[in-house]
């Protein structure tokens, strides 16, 4: 089976720390898993299997244009498509 999970983070706060947890289950079961995140850095053990949405950069421009505009998730175009490529 593959897995793929998306989340803010992984690897650290509860739902990064949940994310790894059930990636562990699942490669532990044979399956393969990956997880995307938006923001913060991976610990080493699950740099392999983690994927990066956008750059610092983009996290920030967005985050700005969702503050002064209220333009929530519409400012992620060019990370979307990088994202599905990689997906692909």
């Amino acid at each position: 089976m593959k897995v793929l999970q998306i989340n803010s983070v992984c690897g650290f706060g509860s739902t990064g720390r949940i994310a790894t947890d059930i990636a562990d289950i699942l490669i532990s079961q044979g399956d393969e898993c990956k997880i995307c995140y938006g923001r913060g850095d991976v610990p080493q053990n699950y740099r392999n299997i983690a994927i990066k949405i956008g750059s610092s950069l983009d996290n920030k421009i967005h985050g700005v244009f969702t503050r002064l505009f209220d333009l929530h998730g519409f400012l992620s175009k060019r990370a979307t498509k990088n994202l599905v490529k990689q997906i692909k």
